[in-house]
């Protein structure tokens, strides 16, 4: 009986944050957010990742030109928000060389089949992380003495330098 295929796999991944926040005079709103991350699922310099986004908001109720003309209005905030954010989410060392001891798909010596090593994956070092870029735009409303809330928002992710691993599994790997 042939015994079944374990793998064995490490992966490590480090991450930084941090944010800033300030608000002038109850109105006006900045917020920034960067983290920092390093895979090992990406070789030597794509393995570090800097996802950063920037928000910006206004209060426009506490304007003095809101509160004197329009006093059912409770609250009223525009806000706006850009990030782009990474992800590792690919097989663990795609950029390694890898290959497998072959017991029965080995090569033939004489009339009989010999064990072999055979390749696994073919590298590839230019793996790096996948990247999403968001934008949200919105609106927050309180009026008629808090009895009625709205909360509009709209927003667009797109994601780019995404990793397919393709037909790999269809074909074998000479054949490109």
């Amino acid at each position: 009986t042939q015994q079944p295929v374990r793998a064995v796999s490490e992966a490590t991944k480090r991450s930084f944050f941090s944010r800033f926040s300030y608000d002038f005079d109850k109105k006006y709103l900045i917020e920034g957010v960067a983290r920092l991350d390093a895979s090992s699922n990406f070789a030597q310099g794509n393995r570090w990742g800097l996802s950063p986004s920037i928000g910006l908001g206004w209060i426009v109720s506490n304007e003095n030109f809101l509160k004197d003309n329009f006093k059912f209005i409770n609250f009223l905030k525009f806000k706006v928000n850009y990030g782009i954010t990474g992800d590792d989410r690919v097989g663990s060392r795609l950029w390694q060389e890898r290959y497998a001891i072959s017991l029965n798909d080995g090569y033939l010596f004489g009339n009989s089949n010999s064990i072999g090593l055979n390749p696994l994956v073919l590298p590839n070092p230019n793996i790096t992380w996948e990247k999403k870029q968001t934008f949200n735009a919105g609106i927050e409303a309180t009026m008629f003495d808090n009895k009625f809330n709205i909360g509009i928002e709209v927003f667009r992710n797109f994601t780019f330098d995404g990793f397919d691993g393709g037909l790999d599994r269809l074909y074998p790997m000479y054949a490109g």
